[in-house]
């Protein structure tokens, strides 16, 4: 299964095949680099980047976190706000989940 991620230009969704590390724009006809995610702090295991939630949706504000697909640690949920980008929102996440202290 691929990964998807937002074009940080247009916000287009962008496929990337898996073993790939960045996509391709039609729209802005650029390359898009995939963000990495460090593994799970707790098993190691492998974390995902997860978009929406549609029982919880709230006006249509796009909501992402990331989880371990072993254990199910996850961050807490980030939500957009009226002046931030969903790539602002998704980059939020990635760097949280990637801090370590």
């Amino acid at each position: 299964m691929s990964d998807i991620l937002h074009c940080p230009n247009c916000g287009h969704h962008i496929n990337i095949a898996p073993g790939e590390t960045a996509g391709y724009c039609p729209i802005c006809d650029k390359e898009v680099p995939k963000m990495g995610l460090r593994p799970c702090p707790f098993c190691g295991g492998e974390a995902k980047l997860k978009h929406g939630f549609p029982r919880q949706q709230r006006s249509g504000i796009y909501q992402t976190l990331i989880q371990c697909k072993d254990c199910g640690c996850r961050t807490l949920v980030f939500r957009q706000l009226a002046y931030e980008s969903r790539q602002d929102v998704d980059k939020q996440a990635v760097t949280t989940w990637n801090r370590r202290k």
